[in-house]
């Protein structure tokens, strides 16, 4: 994701939302993300899209070639019209990463790591998030880490959550305790 266009891309995203967020749903995004990432790892087609106005017919045969191979709503369809009218397809990936933020974010979703010290099976994950969904009164998409240092126990991290039981923690709550001790 290019850094430079995350302002404009997340107004570009907030704009998309306002105009289709109430027809859309968790997977309806997922899907976009996905679109968003094949374009984010397929450069040379970005390359193509970011041709001068004068190549826009080599645009659009493209982007109709990758209407006919991608899964693509006829929202995002017009989205991507959008950006190719205005120029600015090549942002597409980072449009589509920030609309799976700005949705995640007004329906409060937190995207965070859950580590633990050795590999969880599906219902203890299940287990855990359900805790830390309660502990949060938020919903939470859990990106299983296996952390072997926690040495037993878990910790969950997001942006703005921070949750760990491990003696990894233990021994660090000693150890400060023994040098304040000096």
């Amino acid at each position: 994701m290019n850094k430079d266009y995350v302002p404009l891309a997340r107004k570009y995203a907030i704009a998309y939302l306002n105009a289709f967020g109430n027809t859309l749903n968790q997977k309806a995004v997922s899907e976009i993300a996905l679109i968003g990432d094949f374009f984010e790892h397929n450069r040379s087609v970005l390359f193509f899209l970011k041709l001068p106005a004068k190549f826009n017919r080599v645009k659009v045969h493209i982007i109709k070639r990758l209407r006919e191979q991608l899964p693509m709503s006829e929202h995002l369809t017009k989205l991507i019209d959008l950006l190719l009218s205005q120029q600015r397809l090549f942002m597409l990936p980072t449009v589509c990463a920030s609309i799976k933020e700005v949705f995640d974010e007004k329906n409060g979703i937190i995207h965070a790591r859950l580590e633990s010290s050795h590999p969880l099976d599906e219902k203890q994950i299940a287990i855990l998030k359900n805790y830390f969904e309660q502990l949060t009164g938020t919903k939470i998409e859990a990106q299983p880490v296996v952390k072997p240092s926690l040495i037993a126990g878990v910790r969950l991290q997001a942006d703005t959550v921070l949750w760990e039981y491990s003696v990894a923690k233990q021994l660090r709550n000693a150890e400060r305790l023994l040098s304040n001790g000096d």
